[in-house]
């Protein structure tokens, strides 16, 4: 289990690094949006593949007597295995201990969420449904939900840009990156990387939010 996540941490470092060197300046905001996606997953999955293959051995014929000589650091051998293995399951159970945070975390946002969908006035022009909530806030979606503050938008104090950025988030599904991101998060929840993953991920969204909206209007 500890090799499988050092090797994912270790592929996932690699991956970003390239994205971070070669992809980030470039303009194709989609191809970066596929590539940051796919480097989630592949980090996750390469781990998991395993290449098999046989080397053929020359057989030989010792005709000389075997002699077995008891080692004098076995027991030695067997203590320091036993202090590892020990060691080992010290720190599976510490990364079980985040990994449970962290997922418990992910669950506790995704309620909160829907508490504040709850709290506030609905407002159907589907696909989009706008949840209008008392507090002033800057506007953000989630799925097709979109949040705004319930007096600006009554005052039609928000400008037809923002909403129609916000609109290019939920047509582009821009929610369902986030939610893969978290839960691959709390997987790896020990590796800071992430932070940097998340803000490069939220900032491509912005640009292809922004594409859409220049094409429209």
């Amino acid at each position: 289990m500890l090799e499988y996540i050092l090797k994912s941490a270790g592929c996932l470092l690699v991956l970003f690094a390239f994205y971070k060197f070669f992809l980030e300046a470039e303009k194709s905001n989609r191809l970066k949006r596929f590539y940051l996606i796919f480097m989630l997953l592949f980090s996750t999955m390469l781990p998991l593949i395993s290449i098999s293959y046989e080397v053929a051995a020359k057989e030989f014929v010792d005709t000389a007597p075997m002699i077995v000589i008891p080692s004098e650091n076995s027991s030695a051998e067997q203590e320091t295995g036993s202090i590892d293995q020990y060691g080992s399951q010290i720190w599976l159970a510490i990364y079980f201990i985040g990994f449970i945070a962290f997922l418990l975390r992910f669950m506790w946002n995704l309620n909160k969420m829907q508490l504040t969908i709850k709290s506030g006035q609905l407002k159907k022009e589907l696909p989009y449904i706008y949840v209008l909530l008392g507090n002033s806030i800057n506007p953000f979606s989630f799925l097709h939900y979109i949040f705004f503050s319930r007096k600006e938008f009554k005052n039609a104090q928000i400008s037809e840009a923002v909403i129609a950025h916000e609109k290019a988030h939920v047509d582009q599904k821009h929610s369902w990156d986030l939610l893969f991101l978290e839960l691959v998060n709390a997987i790896f929840w020990f590796n800071p990387i992430f932070i940097f993953i998340k803000n490069s991920i939220k900032l491509n969204h912005e640009f292809l939010a922004d594409e859409q909206v220049l094409v429209k209007h």
